[in-house]
């Protein structure tokens, strides 16, 4: 075994802000970075589908919500119109479009159940509606821009 020792730089994800440090820190749970050799925590940066006040404190975004970016952004509502029961979503595709004649009122739905019938349809939450027989009116519908009409 001979005495020379060789210095690598930490991977990405990981850092040192200590010279002569024999083992690299993880980033904090919820973040890190595409960068070899950071040598601060501050190089971290929360990932997709996290967001946080600062770099100790990324969490997931909660369902019916998503973030695509790296860093301290706030998670983003899916639209109205549709739902997510994805923890941590990094895209707003993980939000399922309701079923067919139906909308939600708000945005950052957790389920389908929160889809109700469009004006003129009737039918259960969160199922396919189907368009009232001639005569017939249904009694509560919303339209697109969530007014009741």
């Amino acid at each position: 075994m001979s005495g020379n020792a060789l210095c690598d730089d930490c991977d990405m994800g990981k850092y040192v802000s200590t010279p002569g440090a024999q083992v690299c820190q993880d980033c904090p749970s919820g973040s890190s970075h595409t960068a070899t050799g950071s040598i601060d925590v501050d190089a971290c940066m929360c990932n997709p589908g996290y967001t946080g006040t600062d770099i100790d404190d990324c969490n997931a975004c909660e369902k019916g919500m998503y973030k695509s970016g790296v860093g301290l952004a706030s998670c983003v509502s899916c639209p109205h119109g549709t739902f997510s029961s994805t923890v941590a979503a990094t895209t707003v595709s993980t939000c399922a479009t309701c079923p067919s004649n139906s909308w939600t009122q708000e945005p950052g739905n957790i389920d389908k159940i929160s889809c109700q019938c469009n004006a003129g349809y009737v039918g259960l939450n969160g199922e396919d509606c189907s368009a009232c027989v001639i005569g017939v009116q249904a009694r509560t519908s919303w339209n697109r821009n969530n007014q009741q009409l």
